[in-house]
């Protein structure tokens, strides 16, 4: 199970970093570069505690139609350098693109240039994903809109119940469209803080790490490696 956050906003900072912390539970943010810049210490220290801070120079705004690779390419650069500095000298390993619903940008055209640079991308298409390592570049989400603790809780029972990584995104915290009330998303985290016997809960690129050590394990290299 992951927890993800995208916008940077100042909600995330002051209400779903608290939640998280006071439950010992690490989510994942993806941060635009402006924000980022602007609580630039506040998101270092939530990347010392532990969350991860994903590439989300698309999230805000979503490019236009008219965007070029060379455009997409530099803005990536640009926030992957700030990214490096913020997360202690690591390199982002995923990439948050919009909910689906958010927008009418056709990604396909990036989707080599982001395969290329990043291990996972975190799509905005909804859906759960299998713990498959041959399947763990295009992730599907929960998006988190309006929905109350009780239906998020059923979210989650029916994800361990089927053995399914489910990513659970937020944008507003108790403010602006669309989100979700703040006692939701407490229900939820207390919940999940009660599971942890039956259900991990970790970031992201944790998650896509591990699924990226078993397919390491599950092909390894001939003898000699790739220099036969």
């Amino acid at each position: 199970m992951s927890l993800c956050y995208d916008g940077g906003l100042l909600d995330h900072l002051e209400t779903a970093l608290i939640q998280l912390n006071q439950f010992e539970l690490r989510g994942s943010f993806g941060v635009p570069t402006e924000e980022l810049l602007e609580n630039a210490s506040d998101w270092r220290k939530a990347s010392e505690a532990g969350h991860e801070l994903m590439q989300g120079v698309l999230l805000n705004p979503a490019p236009g139609p008219e965007t070029t690779l060379a455009d997409v390419r530099e803005d990536l650069l640009d926030a992957e350098e700030l990214l490096r500095d913020l997360r202690g000298g690591s390199s982002p390993s995923t990439v948050a693109l919009p909910w689906a619903s958010q927008t009418g940008h056709d990604y396909a055209a990036l989707s080599t240039e982001l395969a290329g640079r990043y291990c996972a991308i975190r799509t905005g298409i909804e859906g759960f994903n299998p713990f498959d390592p041959s399947r763990a570049l295009r992730l599907k989400i929960f998006p988190c809109d309006e929905a109350n603790g009780r239906e998020l809780m059923r979210i989650a029972r029916r994800a361990i119940a089927e053995r399914k990584w489910c990513i659970f995104a937020f944008q507003g915290i108790g403010v602006g469209e669309p989100s979700v009330d703040v006692r939701a998303h407490l229900e939820l985290c207390a919940f999940l803080a009660n599971s942890l016997e039956i259900v991990e809960v970790e970031p992201v690129e944790t998650f896509v790490q591990m699924l990226e050590n078993k397919r390491n394990l599950e092909s390894p290299l001939p003898p000699g490696g790739l220099f036969l």
